[in-house]
């Protein structure tokens, strides 16, 4: 399955334990969140190699992957309700995975928080290391995650509960990592929107998003796919 033809897969984080470790650099009820991409190692990953016509073949390993943020939330409640801001970035910023970057830092009320919410734009972008099939090395390639192509899935939502429209421009959505995705469902978040995490998140400290982006890069034929990475809590 690529990430072009499953909506919100990139972000699919199902992490291992709670991984929390506390900075002495934060200090009261700070928090902060950085995100971690390897191009190699890390967890298993599991990749197809193209077994019959139509399949993805493996490329490689991106160089780049890059979410564009507008906000990060923190939540003690599975279902994701009145969550707390840990930051807020106007006009939105810009994160490549791939250089380790401060996703989040901020006073958040201290305790466990069962899920996080992030408010990005719906454009995933990659940029592969090396050249095969539709994929060229060092060109950038973006990815729509939230396309809403079939009619009878349900909407996603923001913050505020109203419904997101999908366009073929670029979309402002939320994606909620919850460690139970029965609650946030059933809170309203729609399936694909709402993303299982193992393990929990504590303030103050930090925590560290790993995704394994190892041979993620694929060429689906007519286009040049990035697999779902493999992510894990540390």
């Amino acid at each position: 399955m690529s990430l072009r033809s499953c909506l919100p897969v990139l972000l699919l984080l199902a992490a291992c334990g709670d991984g929390t470790s506390v900075d002495p650099a934060l200090k009261g009820t700070d928090y902060e969140l950085t995100g971690r991409g390897l191009r190699a190692g890390g967890a298993a990953t599991l990749k197809a190699v193209r077994a019959q016509p139509g399949e993805p073949t493996v490329v490689g390993t991106p160089t780049s992957a890059k979410l564009f943020v507008h906000g990060v939330w923190l939540s003690t409640s599975a279902s994701c309700a009145s969550p707390v801001a840990v930051s807020q970035y106007d006009g939105g910023r810009s994160f490549d995975l791939l250089k380790d970057p401060v996703l989040a830092r901020g006073a958040v009320p201290g305790g466990t928080y069962r899920c996080l919410l992030i408010e990005m734009a719906d454009s995933v972008a990659f940029t592969p290391g090396t050249s095969g099939g539709a994929c060229a090395a060092g060109t950038e390639y973006a990815i729509d995650i939230y396309r809403g192509g079939n009619p009878d899935e349900p909407r996603w939502r923001g913050r505020d509960g109203a419904p997101i429209t999908p366009t073929s421009g670029t979309d402002r959505v939320v994606v909620v990592f919850t460690t139970d995705t029965a609650a946030s469902r059933a809170a309203g978040w729609a399936p694909y929107q709402a993303v299982p995490v193992d393990g929990t998140f504590t303030a103050p400290g930090a925590n560290t998003y790993v995704w394994d982006f190892s041979n993620a890069v694929m060429d689906e034929g007519d286009a040049c796919g990035l697999e779902p990475p493999q992510p894990r809590v540390e």
